[in-house]
């Protein structure tokens, strides 16, 4: 009888440490994703941990820790989205994680850790054939705005960012024709 009890004490713990298999995995990100673009930013942070639970899989570690971070920035609490975008980098370093924490850096004016991140962004758009020009375009922005504040030269990257996509007026400080 106590081997009876012991065991069926037992298969409820079995039966939650389970991991899911690829396919509820993706339907349970697209959840996940689905209520950050609704705008639904604590429900996805909610969800993206439950998820973080269910898989030990590197691109949906690293891609549910992204959404997480996002929607902790778009909550307004840039110390943890930056801690979720950094487990997002360690898991797999991608463009868009770099670029995403670079923002959180802006946002909490941490210029110097903006460069960090909008470099390593850059040696992996550079490292590539397949380019976002958003992304690189937006890491130059980055850049330059953390090195303005820093008073450093900013004007390689704002020309850069300005030849892949004209820069409006409201979209910098100074003006361009600063740089020539």
């Amino acid at each position: 009888m106590k081997k009876l009890i012991l065991l069926l004490l037992f298969i409820p713990l079995v039966s939650f440490s389970q991991k899911l298999t690829d396919e509820e995995i993706s339907k349970e990100y697209e959840l996940l994703t689905n209520e950050y673009r609704a705008g639904n930013f604590s429900e996805a942070v909610n969800m993206a941990d439950k998820l973080l639970k269910k898989t030990d899989d590197k691109f949906w570690s690293s891609h549910t820790y992204f959404y997480k971070g996002l929607s902790y920035l778009a909550l307004e609490k840039t110390d943890k989205s930056i801690f979720s975008l950094t487990k997002a980098i360690e898991i797999s370093p991608r463009v868009h994680f770099y670029n995403s924490r670079a923002t959180a850096y802006m946002v909490s004016q941490q210029w110097t850790k903006t460069i960090e991140d909008t470099l390593k962004g850059l040696d992996i758009v550079n490292e590539t054939d397949d380019i976002d020009i958003e992304i690189k375009r937006s890491l130059l922005m980055q850049s330059a705005v953390s090195k303005y504040m820093l008073d450093k030269d900013y004007c390689d990257d704002l020309v850069s960012a300005n030849s892949i996509r004209k820069i409006d007026d409201n979209e910098f400080y100074v003006s361009l024709e600063s740089c020539n």
